[in-house]
């Protein structure tokens, strides 16, 4: 009942978006209005999920993951709303580590947010049932991370909203806490310092993943190498996400240093995954929403920064 209302609060919140702009801020001075996306959105059970137009049908159900190097959609709305698929296509989708699943390629892909076009083109059609099943609506499409690479993009968990940005017309105002992206192709992955249990401050690279509801999730072989899974103290169960299902173990407190930024961690996840999106062993985990969730996230792909702000700054 409660995810229920939630949706329907959403909904009217994307209805009455004129005169919120949040993000005005973000722009360079002289920069016009329409030179960014402002985008609404929510964590539903620390998921951060929108409504957008998929094809000319409105209020469509998306997740927003930044862990999902690609956009796609499911196979369920490609057949409802008549998308056609290439037939002698095939694609393999994970997201965040998560198990394969194979799909085809729809065609013509429409995605905006009904005032402004976010995305056309192709995209992996795979099937979102467990998803749809999870929120008891349909889940048409994931927001993925090919939306972002190309514009500046501010994702500010505090007033719930989405901008992307003119790269010529973005200007972040704080630049104090900027960390360096050690990668931008796939996915946006950063360097931390990382002391998990008993360990000393360990260095990893961290994907920042806005699908993953734990706070760190780190894959082996960086778990394996350090040996972490031996730690006292520890508990399994099979952990759920967009790309399916996966075993991990968690119950061990740890922090992050991010430059000069600590962050305390009362719950960190050791996953049996053997690695990201990517499927790269350079990528050692990933950083998740309740992290994220208090924070103005900016991710500029151009520069090759990311902004993790504090909700006070």
């Amino acid at each position: 009942m409660y995810r229920f209302l939630g949706f329907i609060c959403l909904m009217l919140w994307a209805l009455d978006l004129s005169g919120q702009e949040p993000l005005s801020r973000y722009l360079r001075d002289g920069a016009r209005r329409d030179h960014y996306i402002s985008i609404p959105f929510q964590l539903i059970d620390g998921i951060a999920v929108t409504f957008l137009t998929l094809n000319g049908h409105p209020h469509q159900l998306f997740l927003v993951d930044t862990g999902s190097t690609d956009t796609l959609i499911s196979k369920e709305a490609a057949d409802i709303f008549h998308i056609p698929l290439i037939l002698d296509s095939h694609s393999e989708f994970a997201a965040s580590g998560k198990d394969v699943v194979s799909g085809k390629i729809a065609k013509k892909v429409r995605i905006d947010s009904g005032r402004f076009g976010i995305y056309s083109g192709p995209a992996p059609a795979i099937s979102l049932s467990e998803l749809t099943s999870y929120f008891a609506q349909p889940v048409v499409g994931i927001l993925g991370f090919n939306v972002i690479r190309a514009h500046p993009t501010v994702i500010d968990f505090v007033s719930g909203t989405i901008g992307i940005f003119m790269p010529d017309a973005f200007e972040p105002r704080n630049s104090m806490n900027r960390i360096v992206l050690e990668s931008c192709l796939r996915s946006p992955i950063i360097n931390a310092e990382i002391q998990v249990g008993s360990t000393e401050y360990l260095s990893a690279n961290l994907m920042i993943d806005t699908g993953t509801q734990v706070p760190l999730e780190l894959y082996r072989p960086y778990v394996g190498k350090e040996r972490l899974l031996k730690q006292d103290g520890l508990r399994q169960l099979e952990l759920e996400g967009v790309g399916g299902r996966h075993l991990t173990s968690h119950g061990l407190a740890g922090s992050l240093r991010i430059n000069n930024r600590k962050i305390k961690l009362t719950d960190v996840y050791l996953s049996q995954t053997s690695g990201g999106i990517t499927d790269d062993t350079n990528v050692d985990g990933a950083l998740g929403i309740p992290v994220l969730k208090d924070s103005q996230l900016v991710i500029n792909c151009n520069e090759k920064y990311a902004i993790i702000n504090e909700a006070s700054n």
